[in-house]
């Protein structure tokens, strides 16, 4: 009777060390895990310890439970209540599927959310559907930053303003943050994915048409800006190189007047000392002159009645 009772005694230690063991986690690497005791979170010196990665021991259900969470993981929702999925147009409503621009067209959006736990305990405590609340709260952000640009900014993805351009994904993923952020979710959006932005199905081509034509107007434009950026640049450079003539004539001339005014002023020094021999050298060099530009030199007589002479002068007599 007292083997019996010992191999119960030893199956009900076993058992119980079994119960105690159970409580034993491994929080494996990019995860954290949060311990609740008896439903609650457990402190420790009045705070909440979010366990890192390895081994954790804590006592077994229902005692405490452990709640494992990929803190390092990015999770992602589709997010296509947007978006006519289906082939047939005239089963879809506008409710369902579209989105009203702020100058009241339709436009239809295909996008994504990417997020992350930020708060473990805030996450723990007060989210129950991550993917349903970013969902909700990235529509809603959605639905505004879309009410306030118009179908082409939709189109585009981008919100022009006077000062600044503004990718609408950067405006969704801000707006849709602050909104989880008053919620205390404990979540934190990484990227907000807008894949495609395309107008209703019956007027779409309209739409591809349009921005085909405006497309191939700022292709024109730009071209247009390069070729009157290049002649404004061979403009300028012929400008400046004309200038760089103009400067080289002005000093040419400069330096011919000082040498015709040095010349002028020793044959007034000769003149003043010699008037008679300057004004005699000075008849010379003028007839040399002249006789250097003619080809021919007629000398007429005194007499009406005698007849012209005509000396003709080679070049090679020109020249000497």
């Amino acid at each position: 009777m007292s083997a019996a009772r010992r191999l119960y005694a030893l199956a009900a230690a076993l058992l119980l060390a079994t119960y105690l063991l159970s409580g034993i986690r491994v929080v494996a690497p990019g995860e954290g895990a949060v311990v609740l005791r008896f439903g609650r979170l457990a402190k420790s010196n009045g705070e909440t310890t979010v366990h890192p990665a390895g081994l954790l021991l804590a006592w077994p259900q229902p005692i405490e439970r452990v709640v494992r969470l990929p803190l390092k993981t990015e999770q992602r929702v589709n997010i296509d209540q947007f978006w006519a999925c289906t082939s047939d147009a005239h089963t879809q409503t506008a409710a369902e599927h579209y989105l009203l621009s702020g100058d009241h067209n339709l436009v239809r959006l295909d996008l994504a959310a990417r997020y992350r736990i930020a708060q473990p305990v805030e996450y723990v405590t007060s989210c129950k559907d991550a993917g349903g609340m970013v969902t909700g709260c990235v529509k809603s952000a959605v639905t505004a930053i879309i009410q306030s640009c118009s179908i082409d900014e939709s189109l585009r993805q981008r919100r022009d303003r006077s000062d600044q351009s503004e990718l609408l994904a950067d405006l969704i993923l801000t707006r849709a943050q602050q909104q989880l952020s008053a919620c205390g979710c404990g979540l934190r959006l990484t990227a907000i994915e807008l894949k495609q932005a395309q107008p209703p199905t019956e007027v779409q081509a309209e739409f591809e048409a349009v921005q085909t034509a405006r497309i191939d107007l700022e292709t024109t434009t730009e071209e247009t800006r390069g070729e009157s950026a290049q002649t404004l640049l061979e403009a300028e450079a012929e400008a400046q190189q004309l200038r760089y003539e103009a400067q080289g004539a002005l000093e040419s001339r400069i330096a011919q007047a000082h040498v015709q005014a040095a010349h002028f002023r020793a044959d007034l020094d000769s003149y003043l000392r010699a008037p008679q021999m300057t004004l005699e050298r000075l008849h010379r060099e003028a007839w040399q002159q002249l006789f250097a530009q003619s080809r021919r030199i007629y000398f007429a007589p005194d007499r009406a009645d005698a007849s012209v002479l005509r000396i003709p002068v080679e070049p090679a007599e020109v020249a000497r």
